[in-house]
């Protein structure tokens, strides 16, 4: 689901989740010895979605791509579709960290961690993600919870 959320196309984000497996199977002794290899496998996958953009962007514009949310049969309320879309809008920034907080349940230390950026980054991307769902939603502002100076309410 983090990969989806990342690349916002479900052929690609398989396509990274099988390159993050792979390299953790090549890394598997390394894995074995870590206290959260999901947090590291995380990292990587979305390491790897990044470096695919990149490399996709210099080929072509990624302007007038198709949205993902489209025509898929899974999806079975307008909520879900809404909820979904409102994430793909936001900044990469934030969006990822929404993503890997809420998504995939980890920490803020381990969202610092995967990302390379101090936990007061996390915190304030993860602010602004939250308070533009908020306004994208039409959410009451206590929908989500907030992060303030002493942590999570």
């Amino acid at each position: 689901m983090i990969a989806l959320a990342f690349t916002r196309d479900l052929p690609e984000a398989q396509d990274v989740v099988h390159e993050a497996f792979v390299r953790g199977w090549a890394a598997r002794d390394k894995l074995a010895r870590l206290d959260k290899p999901e947090a590291w496998l995380c990292t990587v996958a979305l390491n790897v979605a990044r470096r695919r953009a990149r490399r996709r962007a210099m080929r072509r514009p990624f302007a007038g791509a198709a949205d993902p949310l489209e025509g898929e049969s899974g999806l079975d309320t307008a909520d879900l579709i809404d909820l979904h879309r409102a994430v793909d809008s936001l900044p990469a920034d934030q969006r990822t960290v929404v993503v890997l907080h809420h998504l995939a349940d980890l920490p803020l230390e381990e969202v610092a961690a995967a990302l390379h950026v101090p936990v007061g980054t996390v915190k304030s991307r993860l602010s602004r993600g939250r308070a533009q769902l908020r306004l994208d939603l039409d959410l009451p502002s206590d929908q989500f919870a907030t992060v303030t100076e002493e942590g999570l309410t």
